[in-house]
């Protein structure tokens, strides 16, 4: 496995890290949907430009069903369940619940591309998984967060479908570029809400802060992060990849507490400490695996 292809990973799952307080600012003057569609549609237009670059290569038959698959995990039912979240819980948790993403992706790719499971990951899920049920417990809510057992509940499904989408594209990757899987990405999605999305009214007033979280979102991750993530794909392992998302939770609990203003409760600190222990334990594991 190439390093640049692990750095270059880790500095997405950074960018990722500010994306669940780019949506809340997103969501102060956009709907759900509006805000599901500028991820999709903005870096699905900077394709149609460099259609060229990438709407060459051979796909062979059986693979469209992947690519199909990876569309409808992500970005349709990935983008549904985070971006609707983020009305019902804070970014602070969303971000702690993100930390559960390595071991999904760690236990599907053992599931399904017969990659090794290591013994310390299955100790990490069981320290990671009693901090992410006492997060959720000690979840008062509040006028940030209406739901939070809601919104994280939607978290961890879109943590599911994020899974299901690295284990699709790790599959496809060995064939087809970064820059074509991102555009299958990008375009599959716009053509699902697109048409939903001019459905509706647009927003009364919009925010400059609003404005910016939309650029973050469509520029940001759904060009730079999604296209650097599908290149270091071809390189990394799909249950590395997961392990190296504990960046994420880390960048999103910086990021909601200067931005946001968001602190977790004494309890949920301790809780949120053991997942991102869960997590870290896990991540050892596959980086001891890797240096062998």
């Amino acid at each position: 496995m190439s390093a640049r292809a692990i750095a270059l990973m880790i500095a997405c799952y950074v960018g990722w890290g500010g994306g669940a307080v780019a949506m809340k600012f997103a969501l102060e003057s956009f709907s759900v949907l509006q805000v599901m569609t500028a991820r999709v549609a903005v870096p699905a237009v900077l394709y149609l430009f460099l259609w060229r670059r990438w709407s060459h290569p051979a796909v062979r038959p059986g693979d469209w069903k992947w690519i199909a698959l990876a569309v409808a995990c992500e970005p349709c039912l990935f983008f549904f369940c985070i971006t609707t979240a983020m009305r019902f819980t804070t970014a602070s948790e969303a971000g702690v619940i993100t930390a559960l993403l390595p071991l999904a992706t760690a236990l599907g790719a053992w599931l399904f591309l017969k990659e090794q499971l290591p013994g310390r990951a299955l100790a990490g899920l069981a320290l990671a998984l009693p901090g992410i049920i006492g997060l959720n417990l000690f979840s008062a809510g509040g006028g940030n967060a209406p739901a939070p057992l809601l919104g994280n509940a939607l978290v961890f499904a879109g943590i599911l479908f994020s899974a299901g989408y690295t284990l699709c594209i790790r599959h496809l990757a060995d064939r087809y570029s970064g820059l074509f899987l991102s555009a299958m990405q990008a375009l599959g999605g716009s053509l699902v809400f697109v048409p939903l999305c001019l459905l509706q009214p647009a927003p009364a007033q919009v925010e400059p802060a609003a404005v910016g979280g939309m650029c973050y979102l469509g520029i940001g991750i759904g060009i730079l992060v999604y296209l650097g993530f599908n290149y270091s794909l071809r390189w990394v392992k799909a249950g590395l990849a997961g392990a190296l998302a504990n960046v994420t939770p880390l960048v999103t609990l910086a990021a909601a507490a200067l931005l946001l203003g968001e602190r977790l409760h004494p309890a949920q600190l301790a809780f949120a400490g053991l997942a991102l222990l869960g997590t870290a334990v896990a991540t050892g594991a596959f980086l001891r695996e890797k240096g062998r």
